[in-house]
């Protein structure tokens, strides 16, 4: 059996990065300019999100070939990065007055971001293990 390659971090960062900024160019261009920085900020902590979810899987990987309290500490990690981005949003929101809807719109670039990153790997990319050009 043969597998596509898979989207790495730094190409997922990448495309939302051009994501959010065209789609906040087109807020601040149509729309307003809280709605445009509300874009970037919802796309910033979705990145941020995606960091750090990739750091603790690292190394929550890492710990599990090892034994004792550090598997415990690093399975404890995803729940309080969890809370730390709630938080986060939180006083984004109600401290920044950020605008919702600009918000919003930032935060779903990360799963757009991954669609396209995902689709253009699948379309573009030959199988890996493959030694057929056309596959």
């Amino acid at each position: 059996m043969t597998i596509r390659r898979l989207p790495t971090i730094a190409g997922i960062e990448r495309t939302n990065a051009v994501l959010a900024g065209a789609i906040a160019a087109v807020v601040w261009w149509y729309g307003t300019p809280a709605a445009a920085v509300g874009v970037m900020c919802g796309a910033v902590v979705m990145m941020l999100d995606l960091l750090a979810l990739a750091a603790i899987a690292r190394t929550l990987l890492a710990v599990a070939r090892g034994t004792g309290g550090a598997g415990v500490l690093g399975a404890l990690a995803a729940p309080l990065k969890l809370l730390l981005i709630i938080g986060l949003v939180y006083i984004l929101l109600t401290r920044a007055h950020l605008n919702l809807l600009g918000f919003g719109l930032g935060i779903l670039t990360q799963p757009v971001a991954i669609m396209i990153e995902t689709g253009r790997l699948i379309t573009r990319s030959p199988l890996l293990g493959s030694t057929d050009p056309e596959a």
